[in-house]
């Protein structure tokens, strides 16, 4: 959840995602999570113990990227917060602090996504070092993405 602004680099590269984004219909308003509400930026779907789905197992939806994601990136991203999720202290706080309850979000109360480019590049610049952490994201692969202003 700390790091969804910085992974819409990787996820949301045109500008039909922030068209997409801020239309807000039954796409992600806010850094949220919840089970049932389809604004939630991560959804992880309940079901009933004996329900036909109870066959798989449990999944979670990352509802941000669009088809304009570049899935490789994306994902070693998605990899590299929930690592950095697993070592967090604050964990529990976090998770009640961001819980989408019902199907009202209060946005007021909520974390914000990056609603333009440059909010999503100053993102990805303030969560390099946590991507880079364990050799997973080269120092030039995000010199790449990130114009030499906002290095």
């Amino acid at each position: 959840m700390r790091l969804a602004p910085a992974l819409m680099a990787f996820g949301n590269r045109e500008a039909s995602s922030f068209v997409r984004l801020l239309q807000a219909k039954e796409t992600p308003v806010a850094i949220t999570w919840g089970a049932f509400n389809r604004k939630a930026l991560i959804r992880i779907p309940l079901f009933a113990p004996g329900d036909a789905c109870d066959a798989w197992a449990p999944t979670i939806e990352f509802r941000l990227p669009d088809g304009s994601a570049h899935a490789h990136l994306l994902l070693a991203g998605m990899a590299q917060a929930l690592a950095l999720g697993r070592g967090l202290r604050d964990l529990d706080a976090l998770l009640e602090r961001t819980a989408a309850h019902g199907e009202a979000i209060d946005v007021t109360r909520m974390p914000g996504l990056p609603r333009d480019r440059e909010g999503v590049l100053a993102a990805l610049a303030e969560a390099r070092a946590s991507l880079e952490a364990g050799g997973v994201f080269p120092p030039s692969v995000l010199d790449a993405w990130l114009p030499a202003a906002v290095r």
